[in-house]
């Protein structure tokens, strides 16, 4: 009667580890097949990230937007860091840009749409003045700003 009970339980123990198994399988499976639906979301999200060690892409990517609305730029990268606030590594840049007012406004808005995750948290916008003798007024703008890019 003990060996029959014994044998009961060791029964009911293997089918607990069975469908323990079965379960982990299937969960696996499903797993796999999220993992696949999403890649391209994985992958887009690998590239929103600054690469801290040789951030050359994103400093390519900001000076082909200034290039391409004829604003000259002076870009001063600091060493990567990690506030108490921060999820993420991250790099600050101080930015000093000098063009058209609208070609600055066009500038914010192509950075704000771009592929990097970043913020500006300090932005100091001042008018040029118009040279003594000009004909036509100087539309030109002079922005300096701080920005935090996060980094892989």
């Amino acid at each position: 009667l003990k060996t029959i009970i014994g044998d009961g339980e060791t029964l009911a123990s293997l089918k607990k580890t069975q469908f323990s198994l079965r379960e982990q399988a299937e969960n696996f499976i499903k797993l796999n097949k999220d993992y696949r639906y999403h890649l391209s979301e994985i992958k887009t999200m690998d590239t929103i990230f600054v690469d801290e060690a040789a951030p050359v892409d994103f400093l390519s990517f900001f000076e082909s937007v200034s290039q391409a609305e004829n604003l000259s730029i002076k870009i001063n990268p600091s060493l990567p860091q990690r506030s108490k606030n921060d999820v993420w590594d991250s790099m600050i840049f101080q930015v000093l840009i000098q063009g058209e007012a609208k070609n600055f406004s066009r500038f914010l808005e192509k950075l704000e749409n771009g592929p990097y995750l970043m913020e500006i948290f300090i932005l100091n916008l001042k008018k040029t003045k118009t040279p003594i003798g000009a004909k036509d007024p100087v539309n030109e703008v002079e922005a300096t700003f701080s920005f935090r890019t996060y980094a892989k």
